[in-house]
């Protein structure tokens, strides 16, 4: 701590939460005693623990054992904050682990819709290999974009922070990658 830095002179926010949590049973429970007639949608945004030597596993998992207490589920390969993880971006990755998120999802919850979380830092090859990936797939869609790893411009003492930054500096750039995804 402290895990966010407000960049007022930037319009922006770098933070460095992570997956922070207790545990897929532990969010199970607290699903289950929530659900209700009059709740909104319950999205849950896939990832993978740090420390995973199984990462796609830890994906299916979630979104197995959470399967009866979601509305969608986002697989998130994106967070600047786990070491690693953006590399599932990567086109074979991806492939592999949309393939089993998809399989898991049509045994455990069919109809739920999955979405990808991307990064706003994709070079205009790995997009496509991404897009591609995603039609190929037929996945329910795209969330873009997370945060970035970009410091460009930036004018506040709070720049160099480590974390996914967020605000006025980064959309341009999420434009950029929605307008081409379209």
């Amino acid at each position: 701590k402290p895990r966010l830095f407000r960049l007022s002179e930037d319009a922006a926010a770098i933070n460095r939460f992570g997956f922070n949590n207790e545990g897929v049973e532990a969010v199970r429970k607290r699903l289950f005693l929530k659900a209700h007639p009059a709740r909104g949608p319950i999205g849950v945004n896939l990832g993978a623990n740090k420390d995973s030597t199984d990462r796609t596993a830890d994906y299916v998992t979630v979104l197995t054992r959470l399967a009866n207490c979601a509305d969608f589920f986002t697989i998130n390969v994106s967070s600047p904050n786990t070491k690693g993880l953006r590399d599932l971006q990567e086109r074979t990755a991806l492939d592999e682990l949309i393939g089993a998120v998809l399989a898991a999802r049509d045994e455990n919850a069919p109809l739920k819709p999955v979405l990808l979380k991307l990064a706003p830092d994709l070079s205009e090859e790995q997009l496509i290999d991404v897009v591609e990936v995603c039609m190929d797939r037929k996945i329910d869609g795209i969330v873009a974009t997370n945060t970035t790893l970009a410091r460009d411009g930036l004018r506040s003492r709070h720049r160099d922070e480590m974390g996914g930054l967020s605000g006025q500096p980064v959309f341009e750039k999420s434009t950029a990658i929605l307008r081409r995804i379209a």
